[in-house]
C-alpha cells in the first residue's frame, strides 16, 4: 500500500480519541503501518472502511479523513 496522507479532521480525531502527545510524522507512520497489513471490510460511498481490533479508519482517495474507537458489536470475525 502506498503512504496515505491525512485529513485534517483525521489528525484531530486521533488527537482526541488515541492521544494529543504525537507529532503529525508519527501519526502519519503509525497509520501507514496499521493499515499496510490490514484488508478493506466494505467500501461505500467511495470511502474504504478499515475496522481492526480497536480503531476503525475511513480512506478516500488515498486520504484518512477519519477515524474513530472500533466498538465490540462492529467487529468482523
Amino acid at each position: 500500500m502506498m503512504s496515505l496522507t491525512l485529513s485534517k479532521h483525521a489528525v484531530n480525531r486521533f488527537r482526541e480519541r488515541i492521544g494529543s502527545d504525537y507529532s503529525l510524522s508519527f501519526m502519519e507512520q503509525f497509520i501507514n503501518q496499521e493499515l499496510s497489513r490490514a484488508d478493506i471490510s466494505y467500501s461505500m460511498f467511495e470511502k474504504d472502511y478499515y475496522i481492526l481490533r480497536d480503531i476503525t479508519y475511513v480512506v478516500s482517495r488515498r486520504k484518512v479523513v477519519t477515524l474513530f474507537m472500533t466498538e465490540q458489536s462492529y467487529i468482523v470475525p
